[in-house]
């Protein structure tokens, strides 16, 4: 017999490369904690070394069982959504021949996996923050010494984690919502798009990593010092100057290439000029003019040819017009002649009538 291959379930695909990235940031995190927490004071060292690892281990399977790695057990996941994503996806790719309804839920649930995903990741967040704060508490003797920068570290690394899964799983979810629009759109069936994030959301993104650093070096600082505080806000603003610059650009691009697209459908020639000095944006302008050109070249020959198609129609409906006055003259004239040589008959009969009685 062959041996059935284990298909890994499409959700704990897609959130593994953040559960490897959770393990670094957990380690960041660790060393933080190892760096600054007074562990000769409370005697807990070891019992840290030993029991983040094992929280860390625990919560990362937890967060793997929801999405269905409880699977290669026969144990499906609880939620909906989570059950129509792994059953309906292999390989990333559809399943061939779904019913358009079913696509339709993929759609919008593939949609709000990255959101649920970071809802969920609080969740474990949470979870392994708090497991670490009470073992801590518990195995120092109920002592809070190192319990703040315990806390400030572990937010430090669950922002990074979320602010890496959240991007990672939009890369992973692209190809099947790009099906899933390919497949509603050739069936011609209506849907509506969801609420999409702007770029220049997204850009903002990128401050929170400035900001993360920032404070994780100050939790090495023992005594704040007026100038690192100073020289540490000097920076965030000019990091968020360059940020805004950066994005504003780029959303720019973005804003005059859908203008541009808008107005092709109004007939006219349209040329698409950028200032952008990126490299992609500039031969993205040169294919959109070349796209644009034979958009307009082509719209001209089909006006042109439905000019022709315009005149040959009046010429043959000027042609239909004589030819039913010609029907109408000629089947006036039959019909006249047929008229004469019933009278004619009949003034024959009565000829005959006449020559009969004047011959009587």
């Amino acid at each position: 017999m062959k041996k059935k291959n284990l298909k890994i379930p499409y959700l704990v695909s897609v959130v593994f490369p953040t559960g490897i990235w959770a393990f670094l940031c957990a380690a960041f995190g660790a060393f933080l904690i190892l760096g600054r927490a007074d562990f000769e004071a409370t005697g807990t060292r070891t019992v840290f070394i030993v029991s983040f690892p094992l929280c860390m281990l625990f919560t990362v399977l937890l967060a793997f069982t929801e999405y269905g790695i409880s699977r290669f057990i026969g144990i499906k996941e609880r939620k909906e959504y989570l059950r129509l994503l792994n059953d309906n996806i292999v390989d990333g790719r559809l399943l061939p021949n779904l019913p358009t309804e079913t696509v339709k839920k993929i759609f919008y649930a593939i949609f709000k996996q990255p959101g649920k995903g970071i809802r969920i990741g609080y969740k474990y967040g949470i979870l392994i923050i708090s497991l670490t704060l009470f073992i801590e508490w518990f195995a120092s003797g109920w002592k809070t010494t190192n319990l703040p920068i315990i806390f400030i570290s572990g937010v430090i690394s669950y922002s990074l984690v979320a602010l890496f899964g959240s991007f990672v799983a939009e890369r992973s979810v692209y190809s099947i919502i790009k099906e899933c629009r390919k497949i509603l759109t050739e069936r011609k069936e209506e849907f509506e798009e969801p609420k999409l994030i702007t770029l220049r959301k997204k850009f903002n993104y990128f401050l929170l990593v400035p900001l993360l650093v920032i404070v994780a070096i100050f939790s090495f600082i023992p005594f704040f010092d007026l100038n690192v505080v100073i020289f540490s806000f000097l920076g965030l603003i000019m990091i968020a100057v360059i940020n805004y610059n950066l994005s504003s650009s780029i959303y720019g691009s973005f804003s005059e290439i859908e203008n541009f697209a808008k107005n092709l459908p109004k007939g006219e020639k349209a040329v698409f000029s950028t200032g952008s000095l990126t490299s992609e944006i500039a031969s993205f302008s040169k294919s959109l003019n070349e796209a644009a050109n034979e958009i307009y070249i082509s719209r001209k020959e089909i006006e042109q040819r439905t000019k022709k198609l315009e005149n040959s129609y009046q010429e043959i409906k000027k042609r239909k017009d004589e030819l039913e006055r010609f029907y109408q003259l000629t089947i006036g004239r039959e019909l006249k002649m047929v008229e004469l040589k019933k009278q004619i008959e009949d003034l024959k009969r009565e000829s005959k009538k006449m020559k009969r009685q004047i011959n009587s």
